[in-house]
């Protein structure tokens, strides 16, 4: 069983990932046959990626269980531990992200109609999530995304289809908002989803490299999501509809969890896999919270 604190086990975990030990000819033949598994592994955790990625594809976080070595996002990046991810952009420069199950202690204030005329009455607010650390170049305040995925929506034209098909995600303006919800009982605001920030994959310009987000799939770090989830992980993440505040951001923890294991990621049981989740509990206070001084079990 492991010993010691959260930044004990963190730095234990800093010097696996960067020491690599072997006392023999046998060590060395072992370590050079799984290197060779893994390799053809994670090429063929490319192939798969590459045929899969485009707007509309939803993909998550991959876990130690899914690498069989150590948790990818443990030491770097870790607002994707145990995240899901949309894509809204593909294209031979960059793939464009963002992170679906991350709420944040921020809100929206949409005003209905004509603003000028709107009284307090007439302004709907609607929690506003992290989706990524990237921004709009020479814009100060990151750009929002506003998505739905209910049918009735739909087939009532709100938005447009990521991709162009009418199954995937549909992004939508906040002028489409208001126009929904200005029609009686087609629309409630707990219906859209809007997400501040993207998340950002740069592809290499010389032929036969593989980097931007297709590296990550051949380091391990992801996997795409089967298309037939989406209506059961949107439903968990209708759950996290309220600002986070220190009252209630275990709830949404649990909740993002929860849709993480529906897009088919899996806990490791081992004493240790804890660590992860401390981690991300942690980013989750500083960052989302504001609060790094939080600390819950």
């Amino acid at each position: 069983e492991s010993q010691g604190g959260f930044d004990d086990l963190m730095l234990k975990e800093w010097a696996k990932q960067r020491m690599v030990y072997n006392d023999g000819d046998d060590d060395v033949e072992i370590a050079d046959k799984r290197q060779e598994e893994e390799s053809d592994a994670a090429f063929e955790r490319v192939e798969r990626a590459r045929g899969s990625i485009r707007p509309g594809t939803i993909i998550r976080a991959a876990s130690s269980v899914d690498t069989g070595n150590e948790q990818p996002f443990l030491l770097d990046d870790q607002e994707f531990l145990q995240s899901i991810l949309l894509i809204i952009q593909d294209d031979e420069h960059i793939t464009v992200g963002i992170i679906l199950n991350l709420p944040s202690a921020h809100k929206i204030d949409i005003e209905m109609g004509d603003g000028e005329k709107a009284q307090s009455e007439d302004v709907i607010t609607i929690p506003q999530r992290y989706g990524g650390k990237y921004g709009l170049k020479g814009q100060a305040v990151k750009p929002t995304v506003w998505l739905h995925n209910k049918e009735d929506l739909k087939e009532a034209k709100v938005g447009s289809p990521l991709g162009g098909d009418d199954e995937n995600v549909w992004i939508c303006s906040e002028k489409d908002i208001d126009v929904a919800l200005s029609i009686d009982g087609l629309a409630d605001i707990d219906d859209f989803m809007v997400i501040n920030g993207f998340t950002v994959w740069e592809k290499p310009q010389e032929d036969g490299l593989i980097g931007g987000l297709m590296g990550e799939f051949l380091a391990g770090n992801f996997e795409v999501v089967a298309k037939d989830k989406t209506a059961e992980i949107w439903d968990i993440l209708e759950t996290q509809h309220e600002i986070l505040t220190e009252e209630n951001i275990e709830e949404n923890l649990a909740a993002a969890q929860e849709a993480w294991i529906s897009a088919g990621g899996t806990l490791n049981p081992d004493s240790e896999a804890k660590l992860d989740e401390k981690a991300r509990n942690s980013w989750w206070c500083t960052f989302l919270l504001g609060d790094a001084k939080l600390r819950f079990s």
